[in-house]
């Protein structure tokens, strides 16, 4: 539990003494995290009767969807955390500490190289994942996903029972909708799996 959130703890403690400041502090500032937060936001008061969230004030060409260019999945995972406890300008940065936080526990307790000096430098030193963890970007999400597809192709849950198959299967299409190029999971899962 200590090395899942050792990222989260250094980005804290430097935060802290940085910027004297907690969590609660950060507001979206980027472009594309004030567009995240506010589908969220629209998500979590209206569903899907909402209004548009756009960029360039261009409605998304699917006319089902009033969410941007990244598609719906992403605010309605948010949107619906955030009708369930409330969704504060600071949400999706403990979003993201609590997503990458989780899903690098899951890795360390299933996976096969567990926590090792390996595994908790790579976690510790993969400066993207520390400098996005302190954002509402997506960016979080998809180390999350990418610590549990590393678990899926190690083999220790992907081929072992259906509902292990089945979980990889969800997780895949899940990580697909969030972001295509995720489909391509498949290749190194199914040399792995035998699909």
């Amino acid at each position: 539990a200590l090395a899942a959130i050792a990222p989260a703890a250094l980005v804290l403690t430097i935060i802290v003494l940085r910027f004297d400041a907690g969590p609660t502090a950060f507001l979206p500032l980027w472009s594309d995290e004030v567009v995240y937060w506010n589908e969220a936001t629209v998500f979590a008061e209206a569903g899907f009767k909402g209004g548009y969230v756009t960029v360039h004030e261009q409605p998304a060409a699917a006319e089902f969807s009033r969410f941007g260019p990244h598609g719906p999945v992403f605010a309605i995972v948010q949107g619906t955390i955030g009708a369930i406890a409330g969704w504060r300008p600071y949400s999706g940065f403990l979003f993201n500490i609590a997503i990458v936080s989780m899903a690098a526990f899951t890795w360390f307790r299933a996976g096969r190289a567990g926590v090792s000096a390996a595994s908790v430098a790579l976690v510790l030193g993969f400066w993207p994942l520390l400098l996005y963890l302190p954002t509402h970007m997506q960016e979080p999400t998809h180390f999350a996903l990418a610590f549990l597809f590393a678990l899926a192709i190690d083999g220790r849950w992907a081929h072992r029972t259906p509902s292990g198959l089945a979980a990889t299967v969800l997780l895949l299409v899940v990580a697909s909708l969030l972001r295509p190029p995720w489909a391509l999971m498949i290749v190194p899962l199914g040399w792995r799996t035998g699909w």
